[in-house]
């Protein structure tokens, strides 16, 4: 057999990449991630999918941005409409004030859009046919 690396955890036990793949599934790659970012057993054990292992080892909340502020109307023209949220040039993404947009902002305003358009076609769903 092998000699693979061994990770000390944080309760004193250790682990081989071997041992986190039978535990959660992962590939060989995966698992020796889990190994590096943390040295959390309960963290590293959790099985693929997890919603624990949403923004990694140190629980990183989602960005919270206000994607439903005010719209700014002069003379009847919006200045700044939501839809101008996401806006591509090229190859990055903009807010409506021309500011780019990161990885987890466009992350966070696509499951924000996604969250409107579920609601806006339930409602349609539930509307009584006049």
């Amino acid at each position: 057999m092998i000699n693979r690396k061994h990770y000390e955890m944080d309760d004193g036990t250790t682990m081989t990449v071997d041992e986190v793949m039978a535990a959660t599934g992962l590939s060989r790659q995966g698992a020796g991630r889990r190994l590096k970012l943390s040295r959390n057993k309960d963290w590293v054990c959790l099985p693929m999918g997890h919603p624990d292992l949403i923004g990694g080892p140190s629980g990183r909340e989602d960005i919270q941005r206000d994607w439903d502020e005010e719209v700014k109307v002069y003379g009847g023209i919006a200045m700044n409409p939501p839809a101008l949220d996401g806006t591509v040039k090229g190859d990055k993404s903009f807010d409506r004030y021309g500011n780019p947009l990161s990885y987890s902002e466009r992350t966070a305003l696509a499951k924000h859009k996604q969250k409107h358009r579920d609601e806006w076609i339930a409602s349609i769903n539930n509307k009584e046919d006049v």
